[in-house]
């Protein structure tokens, strides 16, 4: 009688495990798949992501030489242009110098000799 019992227990209990693993072993097993695909939907995304960063780095930074080469161009360019006009401005006072010596002389001469004061 105990074997009879225990036999019927066990034919319960494999019974009662069959009927919810069928109920409940599709679901989890569905569950642990969507969960699969999610993880590599994520890793998938996660790469994208990555990958925008790392070539909207490499952007900023050609920008950002490129930007230094367009500063250090015009700061030359300023520099030249500085020159050229300190080089000018000696160039034109010293015109005026001797282009002013030449008109008193002439008006010098014009005037009789008389030297007249530059103040």
């Amino acid at each position: 009688m105990n074997v009879d019992l225990l036999s019927a227990a066990a034919i319960g209990g494999v019974v009662a495990s069959s009927i919810i693993g069928v109920i409940l072993l599709p679901g989890y097993l569905g569950e642990k798949g969507k969960n699969l695909a999610t993880k590599e939907d994520i890793e998938h995304i996660t790469d994208k992501i990555e990958a925008i960063k790392t070539q909207y780095a490499f952007l900023v930074e050609a920008a950002k030489v490129d930007n230094q080469l367009r500063v250090a161009a015009l700061d030359a360019r300023l520099q030249k242009a500085q020159q050229a006009f300190t080089l000018w401005r000696k160039l034109l006072n010293s015109t005026q110098l001797t282009l002013g010596t030449v008109l008193l002389s002439f008006w010098n001469a014009k005037r009789g000799g008389k030297i007249i004061a530059c103040t």
